[in-house]
């Protein structure tokens, strides 16, 4: 299979970081012009013809230009696809439907991409159709929380910025429809809840009188940029606010106002503290988002364990940091449902050490930190709810107990990773069982105990040539005869 690239996977190299960097700002500036074709009229198609030129300007690059560049032209083509469908696809969806269609169109879009000549086998379209999978999944969870918020506008909420404010009359509440379904909303808006006007804001039609009401707050001032919350005069009042209401609100109403307006599930949200977990309602999703997140995760970790080991490093690439992305968020979904945390700091560990054992065999420095940091992460949070670290600020500040309990929990840790060394080590590693003599490579010829070496190749790393050995000196010459 030719897209299929054996051998080891790409060398870190900062010409192809800042090149590649290079290529997304630039894909960052013409995805500004396409909002500015975009425009107050909303044209969709001027926009998603400035995306496509994006796309053809990338293509063609690579096909003229230096291969020292091309890690930017591969930006610009991955950034683009998504691009042109979500200003033809999301700007009018209606239902869960059309988001599908999107998620589908940009999917295909990265796969044709990996196949297609001059952009193929490169493992960047692979990996952001494994993370768009895992997107998509998330979304189909949710997708009656979704539905019954409105219709996804992802575009209509960036069309309203980009696009300035609609034109306005004044609205108060008697304008509107009470039979309306957004009208509670209004209701609320009016009577001071500024969660509710953004919400309404979000949810109204362009153009409309439930947008104009929430555009002013619902009568009591300007909306601002990031919502009535925040709105232009609140640097005024910040600080007259702040110095007299901070200390009696924010321990009343954060906790309940962050539950049931903000609470998003997060692999660091058991971290925080016991009761920043989300109380169970009829819509969290946690566990089933967590079972896909694994079931993904697992499929994910797999396929790179396969690729390493049958020689094929550089495509498995693609599916290293999607592994470790969506296992931390799987772990983290699983933790927000069982909402200890003991439990989800042992998850946490567990999938670390696995994670780290992976990429450890593979000799993947990335995955092996990331599943070290996982680890780390899993340790912090059952020492510090061992040393009950929320408790350290009822009576003052009192941070000796947990510091000593984490502190502990480090060197259990650093335990950990010498027991590693003879458990799962390498055969090379120093003091692993079956070391081998001195001036052998380690791990023996082929490098990494899984993967296949390139042909002729019996380097450690796959890159250096075979070290040459002096020829072996002559024979003695036999002793004369004597007869």
């Amino acid at each position: 299979m030719r897209f299929l690239r054996r051998g080891p996977r790409p060398v870190a190299s900062v010409v192809d970081a800042l090149v590649g960097v290079g290529g997304i700002v630039i894909a960052g500036g013409i995805t500004l012009l396409a909002f500015d074709a975009y425009g107050e009229e909303f044209n969709q198609g001027p926009a998603a013809l400035v995306m496509l030129g994006l796309f053809a300007l990338g293509y063609v690059l690579l096909n003229v230009t230096t291969p020292a560049s091309h890690p930017a032209w591969i930006a610009m083509t991955a950034i683009a696809v998504p691009g042109v469908f979500a200003f033809l696809l999301l700007e009018e969806a209606d239902s869960f439907g059309d988001v599908r269609l999107f998620f589908l169109t940009t999917l295909a879009g990265w796969i044709a991409l990996f196949f297609a000549p001059s952009t193929r086998s490169r493992p960047l379209y692979i990996g952001l159709s494994l993370l768009l999978v895992w997107a998509w999944g998330i979304a189909e969870v949710n997708v009656g929380v979704l539905e019954s918020q409105g219709p996804p506008a992802p575009v209509d909420t960036i069309q309203r910025v980009s696009a300035g404010r609609a034109e306005q009359a004044d609205v108060t509440l008697d304008d509107l429809d009470p039979s309306d379904p957004l009208y509670p909303l209004a209701e609320d808006c009016a009577g001071g809840d500024d969660a509710a006007c953004d919400d309404l804001w979000l949810q109204s039609a362009v153009g409309s009188d439930f947008e104009a009401f929430a555009e002013s707050c619902g009568g009591r001032g300007e909306r601002g940029f990031s919502g009535c919350s925040a709105s232009d005069d609140s640097g005024d009042d910040f600080s007259d606010d702040f110095g007299d209401d901070f200390g009696d609100d924010f321990g009343d109403d954060f906790s309940e106002d962050f539950d049931d307006e903000f609470y998003a599930p997060s692999p660091l949200t058991p971290f925080l503290a016991e009761d920043l977990f989300a109380p169970s309602t009829s819509q969290d999703k946690d566990l089933e988002m967590g079972l896909v997140s694994l079931v993904l995760a697992v499929v994910y970790l797999a396929a790179l364990v396969a690729a390493d080991r049958r020689g094929y490093q550089y495509v498995g690439t693609a599916f290293a940091f999607p592994g470790a992305w969506v296992l931390t968020f799987a772990v983290g979904f699983l933790g927000a449902e069982t909402e200890e945390a003991i439990p989800t700091g042992v998850m946490f560990l567990v999938a670390g050490v696995v994670l780290a054992a992976i990429g450890h065999l593979g000799e993947r420095r990335f995955t092996t930190w990331a599943g070290a940091v996982m680890a780390g992460l899993g340790g912090v949070i059952v020492s510090g709810d061992i040393g009950a670290i929320e408790d350290s600020f009822d009576d003052g500040v009192d941070l000796v107990q947990p510091g000593i309990v984490i502190a502990l929990g480090g060197l259990v840790l650093v335990g950990l990773g010498l027991l590693a060394r003879t458990v799962v080590a390498r055969p090379g590693l120093p003091g692993a069982p079956g070391a081998p003599p001195p001036g052998e490579p380690p791990g023996g010829p082929g490098g990494a105990p899984w993967s296949t070496p390139a042909p002729g190749d019996t380097s450690q790393w796959g890159a250096l040539p075979p070290i040459s050995q002096p020829p072996p000196p002559p024979p003695a010459p036999a002793p004369p005869f004597e007869g």
